[in-house]
């Protein structure tokens, strides 16, 4: 009986071969490799584009040519000083330290192909691309150079006894005005002081120009020179000093200030004496200010 059912039983089947071909393994060890490479590449492609700039010129060099060989004679850029042109000569390029290729773009310079030039730090790039770059940057993009830092001389008008800064004898200079000059000299174009230096006063047209010019100030002012003023004649250029022989006439023109006098003149005694009742060294007393009222009282 044993042996009967031991021949009955079913043989144990042998261990299979592989079913892998060669073919399917050498695909499979690719897509291992394949698969990790692209997806590196798709990242790598997302956090760094490549440059417009030489991408453009490789896919359309007639517009890439156009870009950087446009005359540049009408070009604001270059009518501003900021750059040179100058035209390209291979066998120059080391003498004059011109370079080989753009550093914007990363395209060769052409024989004989106008460049640009920043004066700042003599960099050259062709002139449409540093003219794009300037568009949104302040700097070269070498060196970071501060390209519009422009020092201006200063003007005739802010020199000697020309000075503005002193101030004007026929302006009352608020704080907040006199702050607001001193801004614009360093930072308003100086067309305005350069036109004053052929005055002979300057002081005495500037601040009524920019005063009566300006929309914060233009309430601020009072429409009458508040002076008693004798002028030369002719030309009427200068101021003739004022003496007792003024005296009624000042007093009759209302006027609150009078210029000019000669030191220790005599109609300086006359005006202390009679209209702001001073007597030797003193300070004024308030009551000449306020009409008919006593001195001491107000």
């Amino acid at each position: 009986m044993e042996n009967n059912s031991t021949a009955n039983r079913a043989p144990i089947p042998s261990p299979k071969s592989s079913d892998l071909s060669p073919l399917s393994s050498i695909l499979a060890l690719l897509a291992l490799i394949a698969i990790p490479t692209l997806i590196y590449a798709f990242f790598f492609a997302i956090k760094c584009p490549p440059n417009p700039f030489r991408l453009f010129r490789r896919s359309s060099p007639t517009l890439a040519g156009e870009l950087s060989g446009r005359s540049s004679g009408d070009r604001h850029l270059k009518s501003t000083g900021l750059v040179a042109g100058v035209r390209y000569k291979k066998e120059e390029a080391d003498e004059k330290e011109y370079g080989s290729e753009c550093p914007v773009c990363l395209s060769m310079f052409s024989d004989g192909e106008e460049i640009w030039q920043l004066k700042v730090c003599n960099h050259s790039f062709h002139a449409g691309c540093i003219d794009m770059w300037l568009y949104s940057h302040s700097n070269c993009p070498v060196c970071r150079a501060s390209v519009f830092t422009v020092k201006r001389s200063k003007p005739p008008v802010l020199e000697g006894e020309n000075d503005l800064r002193q101030g004007s004898a026929w302006v009352v200079l608020m704080r907040p005005f006199l702050e607001f000059c001193v801004w614009g000299w360093d930072n308003l174009p100086h067309t305005l002081l350069t036109y004053y230096t052929n005055f002979l006063s300057s002081p005495e047209g500037y601040f009524h120009t920019v005063i009566c010019n300006h929309k914060d100030y233009q309430n601020t002012t009072v429409n009458h020179d508040l002076h008693y003023i004798r002028w030369d004649t002719p030309p009427k250029q200068h101021l003739i000093t004022l003496t007792l022989e003024h005296f009624d006439e000042m007093v009759r023109s209302g006027a609150p200030f009078a210029r000019k006098f000669a030191k220790d003149d005599r109609v300086l005694h006359k005006i202390d004496g009679d209209l702001l009742r001073r007597s030797g060294a003193f300070f004024v007393p308030r009551g000449w200010c306020v009409g008919n009222s006593v001195i001491g009282e107000e």
